[in-house]
């Protein structure tokens, strides 16, 4: 007994230490959440429109200036559409082509909100113009990210400056990006060691086409081509066979998983390129598609969900120095273009997905296996021919 209450101090004391380290180890750890931005307070949520911009430079480094005396910039602008969608705003050829949301937070917004300013990431305060210019953080080569409000007020205000790879002797060790607030002249490491951000919308383009859930949840498809015209329903789309509304004569039951394949491959069609946008008065849109010889003879196909929603896939003619074709879809307000071989899958001969009719093959005569071809007995039975 006495054994056992020995043990038992022995173990409170030990303990003793123990605790005290927890306790001291709690009370200087610092949450990431309390490490003090350089943005306090920015969510993404609170963006509808974003600006990056950079001088042009001429092959000397200098900054190309126009005929007003003003220098040049490039720029690219996305904005937040009225239905909460995100396109290029502007004034290239471009304006309106979609982007993905999820691209603007990876790479834009999301940086954003993770650059620190504690002790460990500020490399200079209050650093002199020199000085930003070695860190690339000057206007004149610094990239300037803005994001607005609702309202068209600025919320961030953010020049990007070279990275931590080109750092000086005694810098080596450094990962990231130097960045400063454009208001302020603090230098500081956002030690995020891949970040490149395009000024060309191209590279920002949502290239999605049709969902490509469609397939699996459409009760409805459809689809046209030189071959002709199918359509087949379901009931429901979690309906495993297809009933046949429309087929080329003389065909039989719906080869299921033809069907599906096809219809799966084109729902996965992917954007090549946004061409130009397109009027929303049809009569216009008509004449644009003629202007540009959209053909008249564009292979279709259409997929009506549940809830009645339609996607309408139209491919027309190939583009003269590329291989790709000319596009125009339901739920994308722009000519586009998509990869040939999305052309080639809605040509397919749609006879193929679909058996023979029944009564063709009852009606059709069996060959005699043991009649080489040419030795057929003539009509009156005579094997010589008649003589």
């Amino acid at each position: 007994m006495k054994t056992n209450v020995f043990l038992a101090a022995v173990a409170a004391v030990l303990a003793v230490p123990t605790v005290i380290t927890i306790v001291n180890e709690q009370g200087s750890f610092t949450r990431y959440e309390d490490v003090p931005r350089l943005f306090d307070g920015f969510t993404p949520e609170k963006v509808a429109g974003i600006r990056i911009s950079k001088v042009k430079l001429d092959d000397n480094g200098a900054p190309i200036t126009g005929r007003n005396g003003q220098k040049e910039h490039e720029v690219l602008a996305i904005g937040l559409t009225s239905s909460g969608d995100w396109v290029i705003a502007d004034q290239s050829p471009l304006r309106g082509a979609p982007v993905k949301k999820d691209t603007i937070v990876t790479h834009i917004l999301q940086h954003i909100e993770q650059i620190r300013r504690d002790e460990d990431a500020l490399i200079e305060v209050d650093a002199s113009d020199e000085a930003l210019a070695e860190y690339g953080l000057d206007e004149d080569h610094g990239v300037l990210i803005q994001c607005f409000d609702a309202n068209n007020r600025p919320v961030v205000e953010l020049i990007k400056g070279r990275s931590a790879r080109d750092a000086k002797a005694g810098q080596d060790s450094l990962r990231g990006h130097f960045v400063r607030r454009k208001d302020r002249q603090d230098i500081v490491l956002y030690e995020q060691d891949y970040w490149n951000l395009q000024l060309e919308p191209r590279g920002w383009f949502d290239r999605s086409l049709i969902p490509g859930t469609a397939a699996t949840q459409a009760v409805r498809f459809r689809m046209k081509n030189a071959h002709g015209e199918i359509e087949l329903a379901k009931d429901k789309p979690t309906d495993v066979a297809w009933r046949v509304v429309k087929a080329p004569e003389g065909c039989g039951a719906p080869r299921q998983a033809e069907i599906n394949a096809l219809a799966g491959r084109i729902a996965q069609a992917s954007v090549a390129d946004y061409i130009q946008p397109l009027p929303s008065d049809s009569q216009q849109r008509a004449l644009v598609l003629k202007q540009v010889g959209f053909s008249d003879d564009a292979a279709e196909a259409e997929f009506e969900l549940e809830d009645g929603t339609i996607y309408t896939l139209y491919v027309g003619n190939k583009l003269e120095d590329k291989h790709e074709y000319r596009a125009v879809a339901s739920n994308r307000d722009f000519l586009l273009t998509v990869p040939g071989h999305v052309r080639t899958t809605m040509d397919k001969d749609l006879v193929d997905l679909f058996d023979v009719a029944k009564e063709l093959v009852e009606d059709t005569p069996p060959k005699d296996a043991d009649t080489p071809p040419g030795d057929a007995p003539s009509k009156d039975g005579d094997d010589d021919g008649g003589k």
